[in-house]
This record gives structure tokens, sequence and C-alpha cells, in this order.
């Protein structure tokens, strides 16, 4: 069994968000998605071209699916 480390369990936390966000049907215009580990947004962030890290990989999916779902130029989905 594998354990997580902090940015781990921070990305396991944020993937959850971003799924729960995704079934969310009142969020028309902007959703927040806060993250209290550098680490993991950094991984976010360094990921962006080419994700390798499945949780990474899972999130920058989730978000492009809730971009797709939402159907507005207009709304902004933010991690911090």
């Amino acid at each position: 069994m594998a354990t997580l480390n902090a940015p781990n369990a921070e990305l396991v936390g944020l993937s959850l968000g971003m799924h729960l966000i995704k079934t969310e049907k009142a969020a028309c215009c902007h959703t927040s998605l806060g993250a209290d580990n550098q680490a993991a947004i950094n991984l976010l962030q360094d990921e962006l071209s080419v994700p390798e890290h499945y949780l990474v990989k899972d999130i920058l999916q989730t978000a492009q699916q809730i971009r797709k779902q939402k159907d507005d130029k207009n709304y902004k989905l933010t991690i911090r």
C-alpha cells in the first residue's frame, strides 16, 4: 500500500473538489478551489504541458471537462 505525502494528499483533495464542481449545476460563472500546499500547486503549474503525475492528469482532464460542460466563455475555474 502506497503512502501519501503532503502534496499527493492535497492533489487527492483537489481532484475530489474538481469532481464535485463537475457535478454542480448552480455554478454558472466562477468557481474557485483552494489548496494550502505550494508543492501541489507547483505540480499543477509545472505539468500543464505534459502531465505525467496521475493525480495531476486527472485534475487537468476534469478541468477540461468542466470547461466543455459549462460552455460559457465567461466561466472561470481558479485553483489557488
